[in-house]
């Protein structure tokens, strides 16, 4: 009898041949994500998005509102205004020990699983998503500046170019790091390095 008549034999080939050393043996699934074009497309349009919209209002509204009337730089302050105060309303946690501790548990968890066991799309997905963490303390301190400052123009205008500023910074290191590493990666796993 011929091997690729048994049934049993073929499953066998088919499981061999579809394991490799990236996938992790899910044949099924991609998990490549340093290479896919999906991957840098999400993360240069979530920091995209983070850096142009300050306190749901885009940048560029507080640009233009420079020259504009005084009664639509009063509107665009109150809605700001009206958002710190809902991110402030927000940022009061019951229990911040245990959260905090629950969070980093699984970050933790999260890195370690992704970077000791070799494991891409983990790795991509902590790249990806941790470093929107540290946005969540700049903006809180932007609605607490915000919600404490003498209301003007000025005033509002500074501290929102300083926020964003800020957040370009973080979105310019997190972008060059998972550009670095996800390069390492791929050449690392096309055996081009070893």
């Amino acid at each position: 009898m011929h091997a690729l008549a048994n049934p049993r034999c073929l499953a066998r080939l088919w499981l061999r041949c579809g394991r490799t050393k990236r996938s992790g043996g899910l044949s099924q699934v991609e998990t490549y994500a340093f290479s896919s074009m999906w991957f840098w497309a999400l993360l240069i349009l979530m920091w995209t998005l983070i850096t142009s919209r300050v306190m749901g209002l885009p940048y560029y509204y507080w640009k233009l509102g420079k020259n504009a009337d005084a009664d639509i730089q009063a509107r665009m302050m109150d809605a700001t205004l009206l958002q710190a105060q809902v991110t402030l309303s927000y940022s009061e946690i019951r229990y911040p020990r245990l959260t905090m501790g629950a969070i980093s548990f699984v970050i933790a968890l999260w890195g370690f699983s992704g970077f000791l066991y070799d494991h891409e799309l983990l790795q991509a997905t902590f790249l990806l998503f941790v470093p929107l963490l540290s946005v969540v303390p700049l903006r809180l301190c932007l609605a607490r500046n915000l919600d404490g400052a003498e209301v003007t123009y000025e005033i509002y205008y500074g501290l929102i170019t300083r926020y964003r500023r800020l957040c370009m910074m973080v979105a310019a290191f997190t972008i060059f790091l998972s550009t670095f590493w996800g390069m390492i990666y791929n050449l690392a796993h096309a055996n081009i390095l070893t």
